[in-house]
């Protein structure tokens, strides 16, 4: 069973490794991003580098060990740098550019050769790095956004949000939505792109985790620009693109009818309690036991998105639902539920379908 508890503060989310993956620096490129975690032996050091004209740059990785020497980790700076810039120059025929990188700080007296290991250096107050003329500021464990897509299919009049969305060094984000009505691609981009957005081409539709588009933005494609941050510290803006353009939803009006007496949450000592069988997508997809339905509004990919408006605006206390798939829990439901301020847990049934009981959030 899950117990749903709705809570004043925001939940935390334990992820995977961080070593895993590099930051994606989007717009902060006038520093160096920094992660390391407490009793880690090892760091990253990450950063845009631009060695031709007009060019939004290259993001460099570095991992290192903190206990590496200074110099054989500047060393190791300069010839990762110097090896795709040599490339480069190869294609197009041009002289080589020596690489130089100089660290330097403002704050106190800093001498190179004073620094023994890549922790002194990185951890130096005010530490600055100066690559061929660029200066980069350089930050340990800022915000981040390590992943983040809009929730599709699309529909007007339903809720959108973000999906696996995935933080780092983050308690809270800010969460921004765009429509452009022209959108003539429907592939992925698989490659973040380290320039910004055309402004002129996007509307600003709102705030929040949680976004109904209405029915004005039929035909666009959707952005979403999400800023983390850690008290008030705000991490580098990271944006993701819809896939396909909004769609029209199917008929709400039974459902704002069904929803008029659930607008609030009911007040102590009552409770509203809400038990919903949503069909488990290996169900749907296993029996044919649905002939009137139309294909299309068997997937849960669709569904999903019905469910979640009928979990939002019932505003109930106590949630009890059947025959929850695994990954519809992760990606979808936990996700919106816990950032409403609910938190769960679960026990396996069987399979991959996990139900699960909702309790009280007015403790």
């Amino acid at each position: 069973m899950l117990n749903l508890l709705q809570k004043n503060c925001r939940c935390s989310v334990t992820l995977r490794n961080y070593f895993a993956t590099y930051p994606v620096i989007a717009r902060m490129q006038n520093k160096v991003i920094i992660k390391h975690e407490e009793n880690d032996s090892r760091f990253t050091f990450s950063f845009i580098y631009s060695f031709k004209n007009n060019s939004p740059g290259r993001q460099f990785n570095l991992c290192r060990e903190l206990e590496e020497s200074s110099v054989q980790f500047v060393q190791r700076l300069q010839t990762n740098v110097s090896k795709v810039i040599t490339k480069h120059h190869k294609k197009k025929k041009d002289e080589d550019q020596k690489v130089c990188a100089r660290f330097y700080s403002d704050k106190d007296r800093f001498v190179f050769e004073d620094i023994e290991t890549a922790k002194d250096l990185i951890y130096f107050p005010g530490i600055k790095m100066n690559l061929n003329g660029t200066d980069y500021d350089l930050v340990i464990n800022p915000p981040l956004v390590e992943e983040v897509k809009i929730a599709e299919p699309i529909l007007s009049t339903t809720f959108v949000y973000p999906f696996k969305l995935k933080t780092k060094f983050s308690d809270c984000q800010k969460f921004e939505w765009f429509v452009k009505k022209e959108h003539k691609e429907k592939s992925e981009r698989k490659k973040i792109r380290l320039d910004s957005p055309d402004e002129s081409d996007w509307k600003k539709l709102g705030e929040g985790f949680l976004f109904i588009p209405k029915t004005e933005c039929l035909g666009g494609q959707l952005r979403l620009d999400v800023t983390p941050m850690y008290k008030d510290i705000s991490g580098d803006k990271v944006t993701a693109l819809s896939t396909s353009v909004v769609e029209a939803g199917p008929d709400a009006r039974a459902t704002i009818s069904r929803q008029f007496r659930t607008r609030e949450f009911r007040k102590h000592p009552y409770i509203r309690v809400m038990s919903y069988n949503i069909l488990a997508d290996c169900y749907a997809k296993k029996y044919d036991i649905f002939p009137q339905c139309p294909p299309f509004a068997l997937e849960i990919e669709y569904r999903v998105h019905l469910i979640v408006n009928e979990l939002v605006n019932f505003k109930a206390d106590v949630i009890c639902l059947q025959e929850n798939d695994r990954k519809v829990y992760d990606y979808d439901l936990y996700p919106v539920l816990s950032h409403l301020g609910y938190e769960g847990e679960f026990i396996k049934k069987g399979g991959e379908v996990w139900p699960y009981l909702g309790e009280d959030k007015n403790k």
